[in-house]
């Protein structure tokens, strides 16, 4: 029995066509005209960065040339005068709050003008699959070319720190189902894997179009029977991405490890984001841009929000997951908690669906519907408005109240007015997720 009915089973479609990584040429009836960021991210082809890990592919289905989905402009993006520039950092999640950008810009908007800008652009910097220190790595690349830095993450950096992961490949390395895939070179078996996997991945995805027929289409019992296929396309799946994981990893780089050495890998990766998150601050504030951080909400945070029927059903599936988040985010709210005493704009959105009964949730990883959308980046927009930090945003064309550094493009103006400071000290030695330290 399923009371929702019709749209129900067709959401539930569209959710597993948007999760295919390969979709076929041709009209595709389920999908909407403009590609939504879950599709971006399960459909695009992603190329090898020596600072990033990975990008999308450049000029590549709407990416722009240097392979972020910027909304149109080509980086590096060349400001007007009197032009306020936001920049989005994170995985597929802040790409689908920079895919909602006019709400953050349409906040904003009062503040700027009140601060002389005329106008005001959101620019996405996020990568699907991102985790630090990708954004770290974006953010300290891209800073002199915005005004205001917003860093969204917190899923990727703690699913990624299971004991699986960090038995194949060190705790900062980049998504391995991507990462480890385009740093290697496959053998022929390999090629092989992957050629028979693209194959069931179309083949899931001619069978879900099929119930999208006028004959099959409201079809409960025809739905029933691709749930029993799709779940079946999921086990296969994962199976061979595990085999190809296995297959893509450089195991001398990762040694077999006991489990106390596994424990203290994932405690230095959480004490290494924290730091980076206080480092992306200290570097946004050097060159006189504004820093904001926050943790988005996730299903998998065991009573952070009370699951609606269909997110139960169909969007808390991995529920070894739960066991996974909930002590990661646990300890993630109380990392925030340190950060703001030691006086970073750092915010814990972790809980923001704590009250909201309604399906938010669009697939059983961590992507939201319009609805869940438009909420996180309503309260990212609106801590950004009421927060201390955006008293510092300097008047429009009036020299930044921080200090010069070198080699900023957009300060060369200001430099007769502000002169190099004195040689800083240097920061005190972090915990890096090998056990070294770095300064």
């Amino acid at each position: 029995m399923d009371p929702r009915g019709f749209h129900s089973r067709h959401d539930e479609r569209i959710a597993f066509l948007e999760r295919i990584p390969v979709t076929t040429s041709g009209e595709d009836t389920l999908h909407k005209d403009e590609a939504s960021a879950v599709e971006r991210v399960y459909g695009s082809s992603f190329s090898l960065h020596p600072f990033f890990g990975y990008t999308f592919r450049a000029s590549y289905k709407g990416a722009n040339n240097l392979g972020f989905y910027s909304g149109g402009p080509e980086f590096p993006y060349h400001p007007a005068p009197r032009e306020l520039v936001v920049g989005i950092f994170g995985g597929s999640v802040a790409m689908q709050v920079a895919g909602a950008r006019e709400r953050i810009v349409a906040a904003l908007e009062p503040v700027a003008r009140a601060h002389g800008y005329e106008r005001v652009t959101a620019l996405s910097f996020a990568i699907g699959g991102w985790r630090q220190p990708q954004q770290f790595n974006a953010l300290v690349r891209f800073v002199d070319d915005i005004d205001v830095a917003v860093v969204v993450d917190g899923f990727n950096e703690v699913i990624h720190l299971g004991d699986w992961h960090l038995q194949r490949q060190p705790a900062e390395f980049p998504w391995s189902a991507v990462y480890g895939a385009l740093a290697r070179q496959p053998s022929a078996e390999e090629e092989l894997q992957r050629a028979d996997l693209i194959r069931t991945h179309l083949a899931a995805a001619r069978m879900t179009r099929r119930l999208d027929w006028p004959i099959l289409r409201a079809s409960a019992l025809a739905h029933l029977a691709w749930r029993v296929y799709a779940a079946r396309y999921e086990a296969k799946a994962a199976a061979a991405r595990d085999a190809l994981t296995r297959g893509a990893v450089d195991h001398d780089l990762q040694p077999d490890m006991t489990a106390e050495e596994v424990s203290a890998r994932r405690t230095a990766y959480l004490d290494w984001w924290r730091e980076l998150i206080l480092f992306s601050e200290v570097i946004s504030h050097t060159r006189g841009r504004l820093f904001f951080h926050f943790i988005q909400p996730n299903q998998y945070d065991r009573g952070a929000k009370p699951l609606s029927a269909e997110e139960r059903e169909s969007f808390t599936r991995n529920t070894s997951w739960f066991d996974e988040v909930t002590p990661r985010y646990a300890h993630v709210k109380l990392m925030i908690e340190e950060l703001q005493r030691a006086g970073i704009d750092s915010t814990y959105l972790g809980d923001l669906f704590a009250t909201t009964a309604e399906t938010v949730y669009v697939d059983d990883c961590c992507h939201l519907n319009e609805h869940g959308i438009a909420m996180l980046t309503d309260a990212v927009a609106q801590h950004i408005v009421t927060s201390p930090e955006i008293e510092r945003l300097p008047l429009s064309g009036a020299a930044r109240t921080w200090p010069y550094v070198a080699g900023s493009a957009r300060n060369d103006a200001t430099a007769s007015a502000h002169p190099l400071p004195s040689e800083p000290q240097a920061p005190a030695a972090a915990a890096h997720p090998s056990g070294q330290h770095t300064s």
